[in-house]
């Protein structure tokens, strides 16, 4: 996430001082954290939707290790199991319904082991990935250590995706997840394309993410990547643009990325980290809550050194009850709208 550090000072001389103070106090005291053990505000499945049981499905790697799915054949309610060790997975296309999603796990008895720690380059650059899905539901059947994503150890390995949710995916849940190493942990955006109205802001938005109880240990950037960063998208050079409308380039067409809106990442645990920890943007509604947060910023860079980050484009925000300490940089940074 590239930003302008001179913003960034001017932005702080305000309200990084007192913002750190009272996260620490409110936020520190992991005894009382502990006592939290369920989320009251976490969006319940619509009780009016017809829930039909669908069938299960294991599915188990090629002999390169890859599984790629065509997710257009399954329906709402079917269980997708992921028997073996995986190199990489690639869902396209999985449809399920509200209150009734297709559900990824690991089969039942057995660990799923997803990535390639010997990645150092070139395609298959990311372990598991999620491509034009909705009302999906991916985690270990009984706990995070059934789920394992173990990405790249090699250099090069900022370039390489733990878990990605691209191109419109959204009503979507995460849960009972271990992750370790790798580039970037989880990923969740849609970039703007030429040509495709329905990626430019304010024509639609991804709806309803949450992310919990997953453990992400060791990734060389952040952690958690949720939201697009960019202010801009210059679709005719097809890069981020940062700055003030002001300085477009002339004869050269430029929108704003598409939001997430109802985004809550709760329970989770983040550690030895070498950028951001938990990293947000471009979210209407965001709650972060009841996580933990410590030894991030280990790439001692001033661009990528907060605890947690509530980004630009970023609107009625609620961020409580976490534990974050012992990192390099900032316990928490707020570039977010101030209404509500």
């Amino acid at each position: 996430m590239k930003r302008n550090i001179t913003s960034r000072l001017s932005m702080f001389t305000f309200v990084t001082i007192a913002l750190a103070i009272l996260f620490a106090v409110e936020s520190c005291n992991k005894a009382q954290l502990d006592e939290i053990k369920s989320p009251s505000t976490v969006t319940k499945p619509d009780s009016s939707a017809t829930i039909v049981k669908g069938k299960e499905i294991i599915l188990v790697p090629d002999k390169d290790g890859r599984l790629v799915v065509d997710g257009s054949v399954y329906k709402a309610g079917d269980v997708l199991s992921l028997k073996g060790t995986f190199s990489a997975v690639v869902f396209n296309n999985l449809k399920g319904a509200a209150g009734n999603p297709i559900i990824v796990k690991n089969a039942s008895g057995t660990v799923a082991k997803i990535g390639n720690p010997s990645w150092s380059g070139g395609s298959w650059a990311t372990a598991l990935s999620f491509v034009n899905c909705h009302y999906v539901k991916a985690g270990g059947e009984k706990s995070k250590a059934d789920f394992v994503i173990e990405g790249s150890t090699q250099a090069g390995r900022e370039a390489y995706f733990n878990l990605t949710l691209s191109q419109h995916t959204d009503n979507f849940e995460i849960n009972n997840v271990t992750i370790h190493n790798g580039g970037t942990g989880i990923w969740a955006k849609t970039d703007p394309v030429k040509g495709d109205q329905t990626t430019y802001y304010p024509n639609s938005y991804m709806e309803n993410l949450l992310i919990h109880d997953v453990s992400i240990s060791g990734t060389n950037n952040e952690a958690f990547y949720i939201g697009h960063t960019a202010l801009y998208w210059n679709l005719t050079a097809n890069v981020p643009y940062y700055g003030d409308p002001s300085g477009f380039t002339g004869g050269q067409e430029y929108v704003q990325p598409i939001k997430w809106r109802n985004v809550k990442i709760y329970n989770n645990d983040v550690s030895k980290g070498g950028a951001d920890g938990i990293q947000t943007a471009a979210i209407d509604k965001l709650e972060i809550y009841n996580n933990t947060v410590t030894s991030w910023g280990g790439q001692h860079n001033s661009g990528h050194n907060g605890g947690i980050l509530i980004g630009g484009r970023i609107t009625n925000s609620n961020v409580h009850d976490n534990y974050v300490h012992d990192g390099w940089g900032e316990l928490i940074q707020f570039y977010g709208s101030g209404e509500n």
